[in-house]
């Protein structure tokens, strides 16, 4: 389809045909004159630049959806009161089921520790297996950092759940 739009395109901005006569004739925009008059050159160099720029900005349309990823896009993000590090655990690819998820965790997640406000992504091929789990010791002295989880797919927001020093959310899979 794309390559149509293009081809129409140029055929519209660049017309040339020969006349009874034998010369060629090109028509820009601006009427038929002779091929041999070079005045109205600056014109027909601006239509033909603009069609070429028209055209690879097409085709970089084109490739870039050709490009897509298959698969639901699941975001997770954590928040909490303050800038504090949590030990977070999230799943970044579909189990067969959950007997394979126990036998190698670390094969379909991942952990680690990592400061709030935080968010990551994963291409799920099934969303429902998503998960996140969130915790911070507590400490004497130190109010709840009231930890903050959210499950986000496709852009819509999934689950999200709050706890005053840990949290987990989790979709129907679990």
């Amino acid at each position: 389809m794309c390559d149509e739009q293009i081809n129409l395109l140029l055929c519209r901005l660049l017309v040339c045909r020969t006349v009874d006569t034998g010369v060629m004739i090109c028509g820009v925009c601006n009427g038929p004159v002779r091929c041999g008059d070079v005045t109205n050159m600056r014109t027909a160099k601006t239509m033909v630049g603009a069609a070429l720029v028209l055209a690879a900005a097409s085709i970089a349309v084109c490739q870039g959806t050709a490009d897509a990823q298959p698969g639901p896009n699941v975001r997770y993000v954590v928040s909490a009161d303050a800038p504090l590090s949590f030990d977070i655990n999230y799943v970044i690819s579909s189990p067969a089921d959950l007997k394979a998820f126990n036998a190698d965790a670390s094969a379909y997640s991942t952990r680690g520790s990592f400061v709030t406000p935080w968010e990551a992504t994963a291409t799920l091929a099934d969303p429902q297996w998503a998960y996140i789990s969130v915790a911070r010791a507590g400490h004497a002295m130190e109010a709840p950092p009231n930890a903050h989880c959210e499950i986000w797919v496709d852009g819509q927001l999934a689950v999200q759940n709050t706890g005053p020093t840990t949290a987990f959310c989790q979709l129907s899979r679990w």
